[in-house]
C-alpha cells in the first residue's frame, strides 16, 4: 500500500490543472513521504522546519518529538531528492506550510492523507497508519527493535512491540496461503 499510496500521490501532481494544485499535490506527496520513509507523528510533521534537513549528511533533526525527545532519522534515498526538491522551494521555516505560510494543522493534514488513501481505496488511512508503514517495513526489512525504536522515538520498547504483532499477524495471513 506504501508503493501504491506514494505513486497516486505522484499522478496528482502531473494530473492537476493549476499552479496551485500542483503545488498542493506536491505538498500531499511530502506529507506521505515523511510518514512512509522518515516515520513521522503528525506533529512532528507539523512542526518540522526547513532547517531541520540534512540532505548532504542524509538526515532530518526531529526537535522536541513526543516526550520531548530530540532524535535524528534517516533520510532515505527514494525520497531525498523529492524531499530536497521542496525544501529549495519552501525557503525557510516551517517544511509543510499552509496557504497563509504557517504550519499546517493536525487536522489539515490528517484530511490530506485520507484524501490520498481515497486515491488507492484505502479511506480510513490517516498519517499515524503512514508511520505504523515504515516502522512494519523496517522491521521485514531486518530491522532490530531497538534500531526501530529509536527511529521511532520511543521511549519504551514496549511501544515499539506493538509494531512486531502487526508483522506476525501478517506472516500468519502469509503462511495460510501456502
Amino acid at each position: 500500500a506504501a508503493i501504491r499510496l506514494i505513486e497516486a500521490a505522484r499522478s496528482q501532481i502531473t494530473t492537476r490543472t493549476t499552479a496551485k494544485r500542483r503545488l498542493e499535490a506536491e505538498r500531499d506527496l511530502v506529507i506521505a513521504q515523511l510518514g512512509l520513509y522518515l516515520g513521522l507523528r503528525v506533529s512532528e510533521i507539523c512542526a518540522i522546519q526547513v532547517k531541520d534537513f540534512d540532505f548532504d549528511a542524509r538526515q532530518a533533526f526531529v526537535n522536541q518529538g513526543k516526550g520531548g525527545v530530540d532524535r535524528y532519522v534517516p533520510i532515505a534515498r527514494p525520497v531525498h531528492d523529492s524531499l530536497k526538491a521542496w525544501a529549495d522551494k519552501s525557503g525557510g521555516g516551517p517544511f509543510i506550510s499552509g496557504p497563509k505560510g504557517g504550519p499546517l494543522t493536525p487536522r489539515a493534514i490528517a484530511y490530506r492523507v485520507k484524501n490520498l488513501g481515497k486515491l488507492i481505496g484505502e479511506p480510513w488511512l490517516h498519517p499515524h497508519a503512514l508511520r505504523h508503514s515504515a516502522a512494519t517495513r523496517l522491521l521485514a526489512l531486518g530491522e532490530s527493535i531497538r534500531g526501530i525504536q529509536k527511529f521511532l522515538g520511543h521511549a519504551s520498547i514496549k511501544t515499539t512491540m506493538v509494531y512486531l504483532d502487526v508483522l506476525v499477524v501478517d506472516l500468519h495471513e502469509k503462511a495460510d496461503l501456502m
